[in-house]
């Protein structure tokens, strides 16, 4: 078909998988930091020597800093909301992935929604026609979508687990996924999306959205590190801190001067919140019962021990790269078509 794109554009990283339809693709990941560059040339003065790498587009006439750690300067919020699509951030966040991809056209552009805002008709028209045609992202630089196509998140997921089992040789695992009850859990930073799918059809009415996501394990992560170090009014732990030190792979923080192990932190809030997510599950479930558990997404190591304690005697499948699994599923979902 030619250029294939699957572009995931989370609450906390941008994924894409790009190439051509007969090749191998490639993977980038990158921060969801996106703020009028005015704003982020005034914020970032003295933030490490004044210098924080950035993709820069335009948007709708307005010049964007796109890619750096989110919270890391001032007077650029950060969106976590429903209308999240609808934003020029996310525009401007779109516009920077297309820039990766080094070419000024591309064949087929596979993206997907939240469970919840994929059952929105309007919602997922309104994407499309965001996404589809020509786009002026520079001076310079305008990049063709011919077509795009959007499908529910965790499909993507679903779709790269399905490939991984059969690239390792497990008929069995494969013959499941696609013969049998397959329940997708993809943990983000804003929603927590699973999806069921039955012989390879998705079951919608078994399917949807969870608020209880990575987001609140860092908030309630960090309210308890607050708790427990004597620190000035306003002068909290910001979650953001421990995302980063995630994202890093950084194994202790500093907080008042007080030594902090992140991953000793998280363990405890990631139970009480799986937990939750774990419940909203099962009540959608009704009566479906899965044969296998596939778990992607930037959240699925807080959210493990937790699927194999509710799905206990089950297989639960984690993808090679969770935090990539849905884009990389997106790009082979195009190569089907």
């Amino acid at each position: 078909m030619g250029m294939i794109f699957g572009l995931d554009i989370g609450y906390s990283n941008v994924k894409l998988t790009f190439g051509e339809s007969e090749g191998r693709p490639e993977t980038v990941v990158f921060p969801i930091g996106a703020a009028p560059l005015k704003t982020f040339n005034d914020a970032v003065q003295g933030v490490e020597g004044g210098h924080l790498d950035i993709t820069k587009v335009d948007v709708d006439g307005e010049t964007y800093a796109v890619g750096y750690e989110p919270g890391k300067i001032a007077n650029a919020p950060r969106y976590i909301s429903e209308n999240y699509t609808k934003t020029k951030e996310y525009k401007a966040l779109f516009y920077a992935a297309l820039l990766y991809a080094e070419t000024n056209h591309i064949d087929l552009l596979v993206t997907g929604l939240p469970v919840s805002h994929y059952k929105d008709e309007a919602l997922r028209k309104e994407l499309q026609e965001m996404m589809q045609g020509e786009h002026k992202v520079g001076a310079r630089r305008t990049i063709c979508v011919d077509k795009v196509s959007v499908i529910p998140q965790p499909g993507g997921g679903f779709i790269n687990a399905l490939n991984e089992a059969i690239e390792s040789g497990d008929e069995k695992k494969a013959n499941i996924m696609q013969h049998g009850s397959c329940l997708v859990i993809d943990p983000g930073y804003f929603s927590n999306d699973f999806v069921v799918f039955e012989e390879g059809s998705l079951v919608q009415d078994a399917s949807n959205s969870s608020l209880q996501a990575t987001s609140k394990i860092f908030e309630l992560a960090a309210k308890r590190i607050g708790d427990s170090i004597p620190h000035r009014p306003g002068k909290d732990l910001k979650p953001h801190n421990l995302e980063k030190a995630i994202r890093n792979g950084t194994k202790v923080i500093y907080f008042q001067g007080q030594e902090v192990n992140v991953a000793e932190e998280l363990k405890g809030p990631s139970k009480e919140i799986g937990k939750l997510a774990l419940s909203e599950v099962l009540n959608n479930l009704r009566e479906h019962s899965p044969d296998i558990i596939v778990l992607v997404g930037g959240g699925a190591d807080f959210f493990e021990e937790s699927v194999k304690e509710t799905f206990s005697g089950l297989e639960v499948i984690k993808s090679l790269d969770s935090v990539a699994a849905v884009s990389k599923g997106y790009w082979m979902w195009g190569v089907s078509k």
